[in-house]
């Protein structure tokens, strides 16, 4: 009688204590997370004791190439003893290993990459002015409203490369890397080389030579096998990054390969004949000078083609004459060959409308039908497949309606968005997926939006544009990425035409310096199978992130911020047969706490994170399990997520601040109660 009693004590005090956990206050805003975004297995390890400015620049490169690293700040026990057990494939540090550090790294085969900085011994303080110049030309172009031409500029660098040396395999210069900064170096910076002596064998592949003797410092050796040295300084130049992918390339012996070299691209234009509403019209010029981008882009990239987004409805509804003359060149043209034929056209609505918040199909199937017989009537040579909203509305966050009208009724099997899983995280941390036989591309940022039209007047000044192209975050862009899906708008075809300018230099640049090859212009649906049969398949089923986290996503969601109090704020998370049960039943007998509805196929589970299928419901239909009172704090129990590393991962993404109750009991009692169940059944 005493042990049952201390029993049933001990359960009353575990359930206060559980209450009382859950009833603590805690913020119901999500924080957005990259956790659950998925990168390359390949292990890298980070050593830095200051995190310095320099390995930051390394820690968003590398997400970037979407490869898996930890940092540590220190070495430990627990740094040897993750060494030992994740057996990394590269360690990069900023300073030079101890002999303990060595002798763990040669026992395990480990590869080294040691920053050259303040804390090298063996290394020397060089200023700029010290080192030996040398004339460099590269080619380049020039901004010109109208005419896209390649030009020779010539520049003064210190920078040399040791040609056919056995890491550098992207850059395409011979011996001479030419830098460029809008705004001049001091030459009293200092740059940590390294002077060979006759007791170090090293192998060169970067290096300066000293104004006053001509010696030779090196930037970038290999000592040793697969150890490799790098000068700090590099960082400030452009061509680090494709000599960084080089070197995460050979020193894990061609594990990361960066998709090989091949390279797909494609440019949306959207709004084509919206000119009134954004102010913002082509005249007749423009679409010449588009031909011509298009014609300079195609030397390199066969049968390139922009492709333009049309809302019929504005079809010579213009007030502008200039822009009625326009659209009529475009789609009647004035040769043999008419100037629509010239490019690829895809659905972009009737009315340009949000699709945010559509509920009836009947209206949805008719403005699709319009717009659909507008470009038969017309014969719009149609990219059949590929679909995109205006806003990126209905695509995410999803709107179920959407996507069951455009492929059932219309086979539209591709569209795209830069909104997943977050609108506000960074354009590498961008991802795709497959919802309801619909594959949904993401779009990477080119510079240019609604509001950049004139190239004097572009944000923080044009100096600013001629970075991104060259060797900056456009740049790296393709360098990274093996399918790079742009959008832009018709305004950046006007004005000064800058879109034109972008995209041709851009083209231009990365063909001549470096040795990406471009592939032939894809169709949507081939670029989709290759993104998520070929490079991503991980990505086909979606991660549903928070949109209260994304005053963009909320907008595009809804706009009803009473929804983000609606989200359980506790979760029981099994496992089975451990009373979790009888603890959902007691909760719910509370009058501020509210469970999830009954599910009949389910019975009290929701099981929205373990169960594909209903997973895929979306997250309106999740929320329409709980009731919408403020006043009442929502839970679920599903026992099926404690065993799920499923779960945990969607959990997560749309939750990363829920608790979660588990109920722990003997093992031995749980399995025969398991045993029990099953032999009923």
């Amino acid at each position: 009688m005493v042990r049952c009693t201390l029993k049933r004590a001990i359960k009353a005090l575990s359930f206060c204590l559980i209450f009382v956990i859950i009833c603590t206050y805690y913020s119901s805003q999500s924080v957005p997370n990259k956790n659950f975004l998925q990168r390359k297995s390949l292990s890298i390890f980070i050593l830095s004791s200051t995190r310095s400015k320099t390995i930051q620049r390394i820690s968003l490169f590398f997400n970037e190439l979407r490869l898996n690293y930890v940092e540590y700040r220190r070495i430990d026990e627990h740094f040897y003893e993750n060494v030992k057990t994740l057996l990394p494939r590269l360690i990069i540090l900023d300073y030079h290993p101890d002999e303990n550090l060595r002798s763990v790294i040669n026992q395990y085969e480990i590869k080294l990459l040691i920053l050259l900085n303040a804390q090298c011994t063996d290394c020397t303080k060089v200023s700029y002015s010290e080192m030996l110049f040398e004339n460099v030309s590269y080619p380049t172009m020039d901004f010109n409203r109208d005419v896209l031409k390649p030009v020779i500029h010539t520049t003064k660098s210190p920078f040399r490369l040791v040609q056919h040396n056995k890491i550098i395999q992207i850059l395409r210069f011979d011996t001479v890397l030419p830098y460029f900064h809008h705004q001049q170096f001091e030459r009293k910076t200092k740059c940590f080389v390294f002077r060979t002596t006759d007791n170090h064998r090293t192998d060169t592949i970067v290096y300066v030579h000293s104004r006053t003797s001509s010696e030779k410092l090196k930037l970038l050796f290999e000592y040793h096998e697969k150890q490799l040295y790098l000068s700090e300084c590099l960082f400030d130049y452009w061509f680090i990054w494709p000599v960084m992918m080089d070197i995460v390339r050979y020193l894990t012996s061609n594990e990361y390969d960066y998709h090989g070299l091949k390279r797909y691209v494609q440019v949306d234009i959207d709004d084509i004949f919206l000119g009134d509403k954004s102010n913002g019209y082509l005249i007749s010029d423009d679409i010449q000078a588009l031909i011509r981008s298009q014609l300079f882009i195609q030397n390199y990239i066969e049968n390139f083609r922009y492709r333009l987004g049309f809302s019929g409805y504005y079809y010579s509804n213009s007030t502008n004459e200039h822009a009625n003359e326009a659209n009529r060149l475009l789609m009647t043209g004035k040769t043999v060959l008419d100037e629509k034929d010239r490019f690829t056209w895809f659905h972009h609505t009737w009315k340009h409308e949000k699709l945010t918040n559509v509920t009836n199909k009947i209206l949805l199937i008719s403005s699709t039908e319009t717009n659909m017989a507008f470009a038969q009537k017309h014969q719009l040579p149609l990219d059949e497949n590929y679909a995109v909203a205006p806003h990126h509305s209905g695509i995410y966050p999803i709107n179920h309606i959407v996507y069951d009208v455009w492929h059932r009724f219309f086979n539209f099997t591709v569209t795209s968005t830069e909104n997943y899983p977050y609108h506000y995280q960074l354009p590498s941390d961008r991802r795709g997926f497959i919802y309801r036989n619909i594959s949904v591309l993401p779009r990477r940022s080119c510079g240019l939006y609604t509001t950049t039209r004139n190239y004097t007047t572009y944000p923080n000044g044009s100096h600013r544009l001629e970075r991104i192209l060259m060797g900056g975050r456009l740049f790296r862009t393709i360098l990274t990425n093996p399918i790079s899906i742009f959008m832009s708008h018709n305004v950046n075809y006007g004005h000064d035409r800058m879109g034109n300018y972008v995209f041709a230099k851009l083209v231009y640049l990365i063909s001549k310096w470096t040795n990406i090859q471009w592939s032939r212009d894809l169709s949507s649906s081939e670029l989709a199978r290759k993104y998520f049969h070929h490079f991503y398949p991980e990505e086909q089923m979606p991660i549903f992130t928070n949109p209260c986290s994304d005053r963009i996503l909320m907008n595009l969601w809804n706009g009803n911020d009473s929804l983000c109090t609606t989200f359980p704020q506790f979760i029981i998370v099994g496992p089975q047969k451990t009373g979790t049960t009888a603890l959902h039943a007691m909760l719910s007998q509370h009058p501020d706490l509210r469970p999830s509805r009954a599910i009949s196929t389910t019975f009290e589970e929701v099981q929205f994170f373990s169960n594909n299928t209903i997973y895929l419901n979306g997250i309106n239909w999740y929320l329409n399990q709980f009731d919408p009172d403020e006043q009442s704090m929502n839970f679920e129990k599903s026992a099926t997520y404690f065993d799920s590393a499923v779960s945990i991962k969607r959990l997560k993404a749309l939750l990363p601040n829920i608790r979660l109750i588990m109920m722990l009991t003997e093992p031995g009692h749980r399995a025969y109660s398991r045993y029990q169940v099953r032999c009923q059944q």
